[in-house]
């Protein structure tokens, strides 16, 4: 709601670029920086942001604030800072630390949006028909606390990624549900120079691998899918080749470590959960697929293109900025045919 009850303006400000420019240097060196001129400002004249009070404005003459006309959304206009604010990181005139945007978070979001946008491209993590992907979901664990208190009880798992069937509850926690009928449900862990957490408060040796693949047998539980009926189920940890290769995940990304753990797991609860276990999560240990991804394999298997070099060169500066020079790997395989696909 606008500051104080005031009401939008809907077009009725009339301000000049160079009164609004004057009134709003941040946004105006923004839209600078990114290559748009004075001649191009009318279509800005409707934009007040918050704080600012522009003459003319009707919200202004109300109460001493302005808020966005619906000609031009102020949301459009925090987009256009937050992209240049982020755009400036790894550079000398970055604001946040580079970290903040080269990450695996972002990496995965943009081999995932790839993806997308390229359906029926063959590639361990290609989407079937239907399907779609979620960032940070949560995903519901067996072992929610059962009373106030509990101490065997774990939290919600943070998924990196989520590619498949499955619908995200309403509200702002990001809940992910199977679908009914499923046929594709994939968790991604994405790594860039960390390890998977080796377990939880309550149950230190119930580690990341572990506990994603137990939610998932949850999950489909939940909704009574079978494991088997489910064409692609997977839990894939994306990490460099470098940390594949010294056996950083070797120990936990295999399945006997994951039928070890959940049944210790379960086992705590003194006979509670072993119907559980027989009849959802060996099924969904024997169908699942479990394996650790090198980023520079995932980004080999690509076509080359404009897009596609781009998300290599976004990995190249992810290195640079979260692994030391001998974590890093020399190259990426590239091919020096680059067309755009945009």
């Amino acid at each position: 709601m606008p500051p104080n009850g005031s009401q939008p303006c809907f077009g009725s400000c009339n301000q000049s670029p160079a009164a609004l420019k004057r009134a709003l240097p941040a946004f105006a060196q923004s839209v600078d920086r990114n290559g748009l001129q004075p001649a191009n400002w009318s279509a800005f004249r409707p934009i007040c942001v918050g704080v600012v009070s522009l003459p003319g404005c009707a919200s202004s003459r109300t109460t001493g604030h302005s808020v966005p006309c619906t000609s031009y959304p102020h949301n459009r206009v925090m987009h256009t800072v937050i992209s240049d604010i982020l755009g400036r990181c790894g550079t000398q005139t970055s604001v946040l630390p580079p970290t903040q945007l080269y990450n695996e978070g972002w990496l995965l979001r943009l081999v995932l949006d790839w993806l997308d946008r390229h359906r029926g491209f063959a590639h361990p993590l290609s989407f079937l028909p239907g399907a779609r992907w979620y960032s940070e979901a949560l995903l519901a664990s067996r072992f929610l606390p059962r009373t106030r208190g509990d101490k065997l009880a774990e939290a919600f798992t943070h998924a990196d990624g989520v590619v498949g069937h499955f619908d995200i509850d309403p509200g702002l926690r990001g809940d992910a549900r199977i679908q009914a009928g499923a046929s594709q449900f994939v968790v991604l862990e994405a790594k860039l120079g960390s390890a998977l957490a080796s377990g939880t408060k309550n149950a230190p040796g119930f580690d990341q691998a572990a506990r994603n693949v137990a939610c998932i047998a949850h999950l489909l539980a939940a909704v009574d899918v079978s494991p088997d009926s489910v064409q692609r189920l997977g839990f894939y940890v994306l990490a460099p080749w470098s940390q594949i290769k010294a056996g950083v995940f070797s120990d936990l990304v295999t399945k006997s470590s994951v039928r070890a753990k959940v049944q210790a797991r379960a086992g705590a609860y003194a006979g509670e959960h072993d119907a559980w276990v027989e009849k959802w999560f060996m099924p969904t240990l024997e169908h699942i697929d479990v394996d650790a991804l090198s980023w520079e394999d995932v980004l080999a298997a690509l076509p080359p293109s404009e897009s596609v070099e781009s998300i290599r060169t976004f990995y190249e500066e992810c290195l640079r900025f979260n692994l030391p020079p001998s974590g890093r790997t020399e190259s990426i395989p590239t091919s020096p045919a680059v067309e755009s696909d945009r």
